[in-house]
C-alpha cells in the first residue's frame, strides 16, 4: 500500500487540526504516517534524521502550511523549534530541485481558509487542497487513491502501400517527416510548418489533410482566420469520447478534450492552419494543452501551420515535434519537373527552363505568385490543372 506522510510545523491550534486530517484520511483507507505515532518516547534516530527519511520513503507528502512551516522552507525559522519541520522543508526543497521541479510527490493542503498566505513562493506554482471546503476534500481523496496504470493500446498505423501523388513542388522533408508520423514509423507527434505568406503552408495542410483521408485517418481541421474563440475551435475537433457542452466552463470542456485524446485506440490527426490569427485563448490551448501533453496521447498526430508557430527549443513537448521553415523556391528544376508532371506531356517546350528562370527571378522564388502562372502554362499544354 502506498505511503504518505503528513509534514506540519507544531502549534497549539494547528496539530489538532493536522490529527484530524489524518485520522480522516485514515477512515477513508489512506496509509498516513505522522509524526504523532512516534510519541511519548519519540524515534529512536533522533526527530531531524526520522523526518528527512520519511519524506524520501513516502509515496506522496501532505505539507499542512502554515506560517511556520513557510519560515522553515525559506530558512527563516528558528533553530531551537521546529527541528524536524526544519528538516522536512530542506528535503522537500532537495527533492524538487533534483527533479527539475516535476512534482508528482508533494501536494499543499490547506486546514483554514487564513492558510493561505502561508504556502512558500517556490511551491505556489503547484495546485493546493483546500481541506477546509467538500470540493478540497474530494479532490485530495482522489488524488491519493492509488492510480491503476492501463495497459498501453496499441494503435493501428495505417500503410501507404504505394507512394503518395502530391500536387506540390518540393516539400520533400516535410512529406517524409509527415508519411513516417501517420505510419508510426517515427517517434514525432507534432509537425511544426512556419513561413512568411503565400510560402505554401495552406497548400501544404491540404495535401497532408488528403493523405489522411487516402490513408482512411479521422482527421479535425481547424481554420484560425479572424480569431476563432476556444468554445467554436473546440466544437470542430471531432475527437471520439469527447462531446463539448455549452453548459461546462472552458476548462473543464479543455480537461474532457485532453482526456479524450489520451484514450484514442487508432490514430486521429488535428491539423491547424493560420495559427498566427488564432485567438490568444485557442494559442494557450495548443500550446499548454495540445502540444504539452503529447507525451501522453499515443493515438493524436497534429499539424500546425502558420507565420508564427510556437518555439519548441525550451519546452517540454520539443522531442515530440519538428519545425520545418518553408522557403523560396528557387531551383528551376523542381519548377520544371512541377510543370511535367501536371501536364500531359513527357517533356516542356525548349523555352519553358528560360521562362520559369524569368518567373523565379521576378517573383523571388514565391510559390504563391509563381505557381498560379505556371498552372496557366501548363493548361495550355494539357494541365491538369493541380496547384503548388
Amino acid at each position: 500500500m502506498s505511503q504518505v506522510f503528513i509534514s506540519y510545523r507544531h502549534s497549539d491550534i494547528h496539530s489538532p487540526r493536522v490529527a484530524e486530517l489524518a485520522q480522516t484520511l485514515r477512515a477513508a483507507g489512506v496509509n498516513v504516517v505522522i509524526d504523532s505515532d512516534q510519541l511519548p518516547a519519540g524515534p529512536n534516530e533522533g526527530w531531524p534524521k526520522w523526518s528527512q527519511q520519511q519524506v524520501e520513503k513516502a509515496d506522496k507528502v501532505l505539507i499542512a502550511c502554515t506560517q511556520g512551516w513557510r519560515e522553515c522552507y525559506e530558512a527563516g525559522g528558528s533553530s531551537a523549534t521546529g527541528l524536524g519541520s526544519a528538516a522536512e522543508a530542506h528535503i522537500v526543497r532537495q527533492i524538487l530541485y533534483k527533479t527539475g521541479f516535476n512534482n508528482p510527490k508533494f501536494r499543499i493542503v490547506l486546514l483554514a481558509p487564513d492558510d493561505m498566505p502561508s504556502i512558500p513562493l517556490g511551491l505556489e506554482p503547484f495546485h493546493w487542497f483546500d481541506w477546509h471546503t467538500k470540493h478540497g476534500q474530494a479532490q485530495l481523496l482522489d488524488w491519493l487513491k492509488p492510480k491503476t496504470t492501463p495497459q498501453a493500446s496499441v494503435i493501428p498505423w495505417p500503410t501507404l502501400h504505394t507512394p503518395f501523388d502530391r500536387r506540390m513542388a518540393n516539400c520533400n522533408d516535410e512529406f517524409q517527416a509527415f508519411e513516417a508520423m501517420l505510419q508510426g514509423h517515427s517517434t514525432l507527434r507534432a509537425l511544426l510548418i512556419q513561413g512568411p505568406s503565400g510560402h505554401g503552408k495552406t497548400e501544404l495542410a491540404n495535401e497532408c489533410q488528403r493523405m489522411a483521408i487516402d490513408l482512411g485517418l479521422e482527421y479535425s481541421r481547424i481554420e484560425c482566420r479572424g480569431g476563432a474563440t476556444l468554445e467554436a475551435v473546440l466544437h470542430e475537433v471531432a475527437v471520439p469520447g469527447f462531446t463539448p457542452c455549452a453548459e461546462d466552463l472552458p476548462g473543464t470542456q479543455r480537461k474532457h478534450w485532453i482526456e479524450a485524446c489520451k484514450n484514442l485506440d487508432h490514430p486521429h490527426l488535428l491539423l491547424v492552419d493560420t495559427v498566427e490569427q488564432a485567438s490568444e485563448e485557442v494559442k494557450e490551448w495548443l500550446e499548454r494543452d495540445v502540444l504539452t501533453h503529447l507525451h501522453a496521447c499515443p493515438g493524436l498526430r497534429v499539424v500546425l501551420c502558420g507565420q508564427s508557430i510556437p518555439r519548441r527549443q525550451y519546452n517540454v513537448w520539443r522531442n515530440y515535434a519538428q519545425t520545418f521553415d518553408l522557403q523560396p523556391i528557387l531551383d528551376s528544376k523542381v519548377w520544371q519537373a512541377f510543370c511535367i508532371k501536371n501536364s500531359r506531356s513527357t517533356s516542356l517546350p525548349g523555352n519553358a527552363a528560360q521562362f520559369i528562370e524569368a518567373l523565379i527571378f521576378t517573383y523571388r522564388g514565391d510559390p504563391n505568385k509563381i505557381s498560379p502562372i505556371l498552372n496557366l502554362y501548363t493548361e495550355r499544354l494539357g494541365a491538369t490543372g493541380s496547384t503548388i
